[in-house]
């Protein structure tokens, strides 16, 4: 099980720094740590399939049509990076998104009415879900 500091020092290690005992230190290699460390989880999360950070959600339609273009729109997770796949009820069990679909923002626009399946990466920050190379990628980077 790794923690913040964990990678960090990794990454710090990688580029032969002085390592932390706390992001909180009054180092610069701890305040560059502690600045850069969610935005490249993040960005690493986003770059990969990682099955860890994998989820699925059921969307229902945003009561506010989109103002042209699309018909309708659904509200996106909070914790969503990126759009893996969209499915409807008859394409669930297809290997590619079953719906054409927009992102724009914090919604989903499609031209389709009834409950969509979202398959998404999440941000996950509890760094112990972690898996091995998901730790290796974030500390190289």
């Amino acid at each position: 099980m790794s923690s913040e500091v964990q990678i960090c020092n990794q990454a710090l290690s990688f580029l032969g720094a002085q390592l932390i005992t706390s992001l909180d230190d009054n180092t610069v290699p701890a305040q560059l740590c502690k600045l850069h460390y969610a935005p490249l989880r993040d960005t690493v999360l986003s770059d990969g399939n990682w099955t860890f950070a994998m989820a699925r959600r059921r969307l229902s339609a945003d009561p506010t049509p989109p103002e042209f273009g699309w018909s309708n729109r659904y509200r996106l997770p909070n914790d969503l990076l990126r759009v893996v796949r969209v499915f409807t009820d008859a394409s669930i069990g297809a290997r590619r998104s079953g719906v054409e679909h927009q992102r724009e923002g914090d919604f989903l626009l499609v031209n389709y009415g009834g409950p969509l399946y979202l398959q998404y990466i999440a941000r996950i920050t509890d760094p112990s879900k972690f898996s091995p190379g998901f730790i290796q990628a974030l500390a190289a980077r």
